[in-house]
């Protein structure tokens, strides 16, 4: 059985791109959808600047399929974008 139609992620057949609210949930979410097979990448500001380049080189060249990135902080908090978390801990 395909792992992907259980989260109908067959039926996206480009690259997506995915935004979050913070690095936090661009994280659990990459590590959530790796569970599935899915390949799959983390962008956020709190990675270094060769490896933010390294993984867009990889996306751009087709190894992931999904892109995960995360708002700046100082522009998440200015739009706004802290209104709730992706994931509850509890």
């Amino acid at each position: 059985m395909d792992e992907r139609k259980p989260l109908r992620l067959g039926l996206c057949k480009k690259k997506v791109l995915v935004f979050v609210s913070n690095p936090d949930a661009a994280v659990r979410l990459r590590l959530f959808l790796d569970k599935f097979g899915i390949p799959c990448c983390a962008l956020h500001a709190e990675l270094p600047a060769n490896s933010r380049s390294h993984i867009l080189q990889e996306f751009n060249r087709g190894i992931y399929d999904f892109m995960i990135a995360a708002a700046d902080d100082a522009a998440a908090m200015a739009a706004g974008a802290y209104t709730r978390p992706l994931f509850s801990s509890t």
